[in-house]
């Protein structure tokens, strides 16, 4: 059975309802994939190598490149400018750096040691910085600068993310402005899976505690929609809602029930992969 992608569309007050429009995957996707801000490419990680597709007008993805990365390439960033992606290889403890051209072919431009942290998730910030959420040795939101020229990256600080021992990030989410950012932290129990608050110093990019953390059962994945209003937390079979306060701390706002794994959200669209 093909890959399939499930859409739930938010509610004015952040709850959720089904959208019935599905589509079908046409490439292998092992973890979730980034595309370029322009849309025009898919930058996808899958077993030791990167793939590059073009995306049609009509969703239709096609084969431009195909790179080695690491061992377990498992998560993928491209920078807002749209020129350079980066690849996090779990059991390497490094992250690939790659060039994008304008016709969607990757370039390999170095590879940068995270040890000892084995990285599970990059994201960038609105303002440019990339993040990296790992564990092992240290269970921290890593972030790092990047040369705009040469798109080389540069570690600035580790930060720890979850109050309990044992506890280690495994994917954030920004709010729109980048002022706010959410952390899900995995734990050696599952009654421990938490979710941090952090603010976010504009200039520099260091992240501060933003409140206690909030015990909220296994979740995997954290998302915030376009207006910064609203945040999910996602489990394989619950979507955890929470409004966004002014002070960037977040409020329980109910739960919806779902089948399948949250890949992003897409125009205001939660959408999920699914078998």
């Amino acid at each position: 059975m093909p890959d399939t992608f499930s859409r739930y569309t938010i509610n004015d007050d952040g709850t959720l309802a089904a959208n019935p429009v599905t589509s079908t995957a046409t490439f292998a996707a092992q973890y979730p994939f980034s595309l370029t801000p322009n849309g025009q490419f898919a930058i996808v990680p899958y077993g030791n190598t990167v793939s590059s597709y073009s995306i049609s007008p009509a969703g239709t993805f096609t084969l431009v490149d195909n790179l080695p990365a690491g061992r377990n390439a498992c998560t993928v960033a491209i920078d807002p400018t749209g020129r350079f992606a980066y690849v996090g290889n779990f059991q390497d403890s490094t992250i690939s750096q790659y060039a994008i051209s304008s016709t969607g072919v990757l370039t390999a431009i170095g590879t940068l040691s995270t040890s000892p942290i084995f990285v599970y998730f990059l994201q960038f910030s609105p303002q440019g910085f990339l993040y990296s959420a790992g564990c092992c040795a240290l269970g921290a939101v890593s972030e790092y600068a990047m040369d705009s020229s040469s798109g080389e990256l540069s570690l600035v600080g580790n930060f720890v993310s979850g109050d309990s021992v044992g506890t280690e990030p495994i994917s954030f989410a920004f709010n729109p402005s980048g002022s706010f950012v959410y952390a899900v932290n995995s734990s050696t129990t599952i009654a421990d899976f938490s979710l941090s608050s952090f603010t976010v110093d504009s200039s520099t990019g260091t992240l501060a505690d933003n409140g206690p953390d909030i015990i909220n059962g296994y979740n995997l994945v954290v998302e915030v929609d376009p207006s910064g209003k609203f945040a999910y937390a996602m489990s394989p079979n619950l979507i955890s809602q929470f409004t966004i306060s002014d002070s960037g701390t977040l409020v329980a706002n109910g739960s919806t029930a779902l089948s399948g794994a949250v890949t992003g959200i897409a125009g205001g669209t939660l959408v999920f992969a699914q078998k």
